[in-house]
Formats: structure tokens, sequence, C-alpha cells
């Protein structure tokens, strides 16, 4: 889980609100549904009622109320404590829970994330609503809070955070209620996210499963990301067996990781590598197209495409196969779409040498770019440098690829992406060399007029390739000497 919500305050609530006028205005099918549900006319106050009503509350005053309420009840930091328990900053929670033990009376929400189950029967036994009711900031339940907290990763602990969830289930919570944040969060992805090889909190993924908690396209993906092993996927894939066209988006996912294990779990459990995914492209297209060649075997090769035909052989190698087949189909190439000729960014990425050069000799335009809304609009020349792979900037260059380019997201040029990437040092090519990468980016006229080498820069560069810079005279001001 990213994060829990900061404190809930009217404002934000009626900028939700307005939000989702807006978006109702423009004709937001979602939205519309929201206001339908609850007859609620479209106008700002429709949509105060239709906020109000999905966070639990009977209108626009009482939710008002409610937040006041809990801005009061809730001190600082114990919602620091809180947020702490659900994400990635659980040593920091210990440390606030070893420092302040006060922390762990401090209301129902800390009994619940600390699975203290004793504390939760007494106070569902004098508020029996706290069991469903939603936290109008965050748009959370109890159950969730028990579903991501981190707290199980204490064997102590554990146990009762499962007696906790299913003592809220019991009581009425929603066991597939979605969170009205800016993540649509169910339960069930809460517990799948926090999941590790501990495997603490298996019990309660189990519980969510037994008690009917769907598997979404979203629940595989997100298990995708969960830590130890593949352990929560097969977990979540036998319990989805009936309805193996939820494997998609995963097998996507997986697929362009690469998480190879991950692959095989998906594979096993039915998933159909030629059914296409949220953004219209099947994962098997995507391997190819990611120039992941080990992947495109697992995925058992190319399709009935001529097109997957063409980038298999072209990912794996096999020159003499990618000439005969573009040959005996003129036109194939021209055909390419965009996401199909971005593979000579991915192969580039990769260091895949070969394979950059056979698409070049193909007709590959040697300035393609990664397009698309959520992508860099990097070049060849751009990916290679970061990957480090000398050896393909040297073969770009030679081939006349733009040393000045500016990618779309960042308006690096390829020599301030070797730079981030030899700090970052990323291993998607073989044997990397930033330092050869950057001498040559240099020597074939790279631009260091924005180079500026600052001390509190956030992506330095290595050492190593400092030092280079100072030896070529580049004092990060744009001037040499």
């Amino acid at each position: 889980m990213s994060d829990l919500p900061v404190r809930p305050d009217v404002a934000q609530a009626r900028r939700q609100a307005k939000e989702l006028l807006r978006a109702a205005r423009a004709g937001d099918a979602d939205a519309l549904a929201r206001l339908a549900r609850v007859s609620a006319p479209l106008t700002l106050a429709g949509a105060q009622l239709a906020l109000a009503r999905e966070l639990g509350l009977p209108s626009w005053a009482a939710l008002t109320r409610e937040i006041q309420a809990r801005n009061t009840a809730i001190p600082e930091d114990v919602l620091r404590f809180l947020s702490s328990s659900v994400n990635l900053q659980i040593g920091a929670a210990a440390r606030m829970l070893h420092d302040d033990p006060a922390l762990a009376l401090s209301g129902f929400p800390a009994a619940v994330v600390l699975g203290d189950a004793a504390r939760v029967e007494a106070e569902l036994a004098r508020d029996p609503g706290a069991a469903t009711r939603v936290d109008p900031g965050t748009g959370w339940t109890a159950l969730h809070l028990a579903c991501a907290s981190r707290f199980h990763l204490d064997p102590a602990r554990a146990p009762g955070l499962v007696a906790v969830a299913r003592r809220l289930l019991d009581a009425g919570a929603d066991l597939d209620g979605a969170s009205s944040g800016r993540r649509c969060w169910r339960p069930l992805e809460c517990a799948v996210t926090s999941a590790n090889s501990s495997r603490n909190n298996e019990p309660i993924i189990r519980l969510l499963l037994e008690r009917g908690a769907p598997v979404r396209p979203e629940t595989l993906v997100a298990a995708l990301y969960a830590a130890g092993g593949t352990w929560c996927q097969e977990l979540l894939t036998r319990a989805a067996a009936e309805t193996p066209e939820v494997f998609t988006d995963a097998l996507a996912e997986a697929v362009t990781g690469p998480d190879l294990d991950a692959v095989a779990v998906l594979l096993a459990a039915g998933a159909d590598p030629d059914a296409p995914g949220s953004d219209g492209r099947t994962p098997r297209r995507r391997a190819l197209t990611a120039g992941l060649a080990a992947t495109v075997a697992a995925l058992g090769g190319a399709g009935a495409d001529p097109v997957e035909h063409l980038l298999e052989a072209i990912v794996t190698g096999d020159a003499s196969r990618a000439r005969r087949i573009a040959a005996a189909d003129p036109g194939l190439v021209d055909r390419l779409q965009p996401d199909d000729r971005a593979t000579l960014v991915a192969t580039a990425e990769h260091g895949n040498r070969a394979a950059v050069a056979v698409m070049l000799d193909l007709g590959f335009p040697i300035g393609t770019r990664r397009e698309g809304a959520d992508e860099d609009g990097a070049t060849a020349l751009h990916a290679a440098s970061w990957a480090g792979s000398a050896d393909t900037v040297a073969l770009l260059l030679e081939r006349g690829a733009d040393i000045g380019a500016r990618d779309a997201r960042w308006e690096g040029q390829p020599l301030h992406w070797a730079l981030v990437g030899s700090g970052e040092a990323p291993d998607t090519a073989p044997a990397p060399d930033w330092v050869a990468t950057v001498q040559m980016l240099l020597d074939a006229g790279a631009p260091i007029a924005e180079i500026t080498l600052d001390a509190d820069d956030p992506k330095p560069p290595s050492p190593a390739v400092r030092e280079l810079l100072r030896t070529r005279g580049i004092t990060g001001t744009g001037r040499t000497g």
C-alpha cells in the first residue's frame, strides 16, 4: 500500500465533490452512474450527496460533521502511526510504538492495525457500527486497515490480525468494499499488496477468498509486486481457476517485468498469451516488442501474425530468418505499428546489438521512439546509453543516430541518460560499461552545455563517470577547463 491519506478535511471532500460533478458534466459514465445510484441531480449539491452516501453517511451535512469529529478525535501522531502501519514504513511505526506504547491504546483503528482482537471485540460491543463505518477521508473501513497492516510481519501479532479480520466480517464488514480515494482499494488487494516471504498474512488472504472475495485483474497485478516469490499468485489463480480471462492483464505485466516465475504460474493456470489486454495488446505481442527473448520462448514463441514471426526472429537473434521473412513480404516492415517499431528501442536497452543491426538493415527508422501517453519518448540511443551498452551505442552512432535528440518526458539527451544510468546501474544490458559509453558520446560531440553535476543532484553519475568528466575538463557548468 503506498500510503494512508492524511487527515480528512471538509475542503478535501468539497474538492472531491467538485471533481465528481465536473466528470459527470463531461459525460463520464462512471461519474454519471455514481450520481444515478442515489438519484442525485447534476448539481454540486447532488455530487456532495453522492459522495456522502458512498462514504456511508446520509447527507453532506452528516459527512462534514463526521470529518470534524474525526479530526478532533484523532491526533496527528496517531494518524502518522496508522499511515506507517499500512505502508513500507512499518519500521517507523514499530519505533513509534516502542517510544510511545500509549499509541496502542489510542482508539479502534490502532487496535485493528495491531491485531488486538480483545480490544476490537470490546469496541464492537460498544459501537457495532465501527465494523462497517467508512472513513470519510480515505474511503477505508476497519477491514481495509486489518488487511493492509504490515504488523503481520510480527509473528506474535499475525494471528490477532486474522482474528480481527474474521470478527469484522462476522460483524458485517463489506468483504469487497471499494475505497473512494485516489485509487480504488479493496480488502483483498490490501492483503495481497502486503504479502511477503514470511507468508504471515496468508491466513487473511485465504479467509477473504473463502468468504467469497472475487479475484480481479488488478488483484493479480498487485500480487506481482508482492515480495517473497509466487505463492500469492498461485493462491489467487487457484481461487480464480474458473475465470482465467482475469489473468490476462497480470500476464501482460509479468512478461514485461520480466517475471518468468509469474509467467509460468499464470500460463499453468490457463492464462491466454493471445488475449488482448486492457491496452489492446496481447501478452505475446508485449513480450516481443519488449525484446525479451527468454519471455518470448516461455510463451511458446510467435503466434500466427507474420509481424510476430518477424519480431521473434529479430529478438531471438535469428538474423537470416528475419531477413527471409521480410523479403517474402516487402511491405511488412512498413505495416508495423508504432509499438512494433519501438522494439528497436527495447532491444537497444537490452544491449542486443545484433537485433538492433538487423532492424536497421530492414529499414526500421533509427529515430524510432517509445510512443504513447505513458511512454518517455526515448530513442534507441537514449536507451542504449542509459543501459551502458557501449557496443550498441557505437553501432547507433555509426549508423547516424541523433546525438542531440531529446526524450519527451525529461527533454534529456543521450549523454544525460548515460550519466543517470551510470549512477542507477540498471542490469538490462550484458556487461554494461558506462565509462566507455560516456567517452564514446563525448568523442562523437555530445552537447555538454546542460551538464550541471550539482552536489545535490538527485540522480548523480557514478564516481567513475564523474572522474572521467573531470579528466575531460567538464566542470558541470556547461564549460570545459
